[in-house]
């Protein structure tokens, strides 16, 4: 009889993964690094994930090729194009990132502009600098610097925003460029419409709460918006991992006490201090309270360059949209970027929610492009 003396120790990605999982506020990334520790591993998951066939080469990054893949089944599963870069990561996260046992997901997200949470040139309006910024003779300073270096730009829009006095009908008007995905004018361009065609809808809708104040307005058009596709987006795609998303900061109570606050006291800095004592009413962890929110390390000027994280998915859009299109966006200019996004994501929805595609021909698509962008 063979004697063991010692139980061979764990791998360390293991070990790793195995203390993550019985962490309740570990992170998806957290879990793609584990298993990056092992090559054996990781090289095993590029293979699955890339492959809905099941073939012999792989991509050269985890998180990259998860990420592409979580573009393509988001897609499928919202039946709709995404709205945000983070979107693919969101799912990834219902999918795998929490354990499978837990069913209700409660998130934080939500009710920004209600609470006062503008980010913009709201926050300056009624303060010193805000009225510094006013002033017509800062203006023309501001203009010449950035003429001149092109630097003070974003400062600059902050002034200008500031001495709006466009009505709500006038593209011009800031409200428009606040939630704006893309380039107005390449759009007018392009479908042959003019600028107020493109806000029409917007305008009829902003129309009901025009009377109120120009705080409240802002924040309607945020949730009513940006807030709203968001919030239905991911409520449809935690529902397709067998996952229910609990939203309380838009419970309808919580919204009339938010503005029902006062715009004085909701612009206060420092940010978001209003719903940081609702959570903690409400018994949220502190760690979650205070926890900074992150980036999603790709800037927008990154999002259309050659070497792109987006790039193997080019190969599969160009198959709706015009090559020549597609490529003639692929700057680091921001808009460009947006309308870059916008099109990836137009060309696949359409094949997958409207030609009736499958979503593994567009896998099979996905993993020869992969290999095709590695070389």
């Amino acid at each position: 009889m063979k004697t063991v003396n010692a139980i061979p120790p764990l791998p360390p990605s293991v070990v790793q993964l195995n203390n993550l999982f019985t962490d309740p506020f570990y992170e998806f990334k957290d879990v793609v690094r584990a298993v990056e520790l092992d090559p054996s591993l990781s090289g095993k998951l590029l293979h699955l994930a890339n492959c809905a066939s099941r073939g012999t080469r792989s991509t050269g990054s985890l998180s990259d090729a998860v990420f592409r893949l979580g573009v393509l089944e988001s897609i499928a599963a919202a039946e709709e194009p995404l709205h945000h870069v983070q979107t693919p990561c969101i799912y990834n996260m219902f999918k795998s990132g929490i354990p499978s046992s837990r069913r209700i997901v409660v998130q934080g997200l939500g009710a920004g502009g209600a609470f006062g949470n503008f980010r913009n040139h709201l926050y300056y309006r009624d303060t010193p600098l805000g009225y510094v910024l006013r002033s017509p003779v800062l203006g023309l300073l501001l203009r010449l610097t950035a003429n001149c270096t092109g630097r003070g730009t974003h400062l600059l829009t902050k002034a200008q925003a500031l001495r709006n006095t466009f009505p709500l009908e006038d593209h011009r008007n800031p409200i428009w460029q606040w939630h704006q995905h893309g380039d107005l004018e390449w759009v007018c361009n392009h479908f042959q419409v003019r600028p107020m065609d493109v806000i029409a809808r917007q305008v009829m809708t902003m129309r009901k709460v025009e009377a109120q104040s120009l705080c409240h307005i802002w924040a309607a058009y945020s949730l009513l918006g940006d807030e709203d596709i968001t919030l239905t987006l991911w409520s449809k795609l935690a529902h397709a991992q067998s996952r229910h998303l609990s939203s309380p900061l838009y419970g309808d109570g919580v919204l009339e006490y938010a503005f029902s606050i006062p715009w004085a006291i909701k612009l206060h800095r420092p940010e978001n201090r209003i719903r940081k004592a609702i959570a903690r009413k409400a018994d949220v962890p502190e760690v979650i309270v205070k926890r900074r929110k992150t980036g999603f390390g790709i800037k927008r000027r990154d999002w259309a360059t050659d070497r792109s994280v987006f790039g193997p998915l080019v190969p599969l859009a160009e198959k709706v949209v015009c090559p020549d299109l597609i490529n003639g966006l692929r700057t680091s200019r921001p808009a460009d970027a947006m309308l870059f996004w916008n099109m990836i994501n137009y060309a696949l929805w359409k094949r997958l929610c409207i030609d009736g595609e499958s979503l593994g021909v567009l896998q099979d698509e996905l993993a020869a492009a992969e290999i095709a962008h590695r070389e």
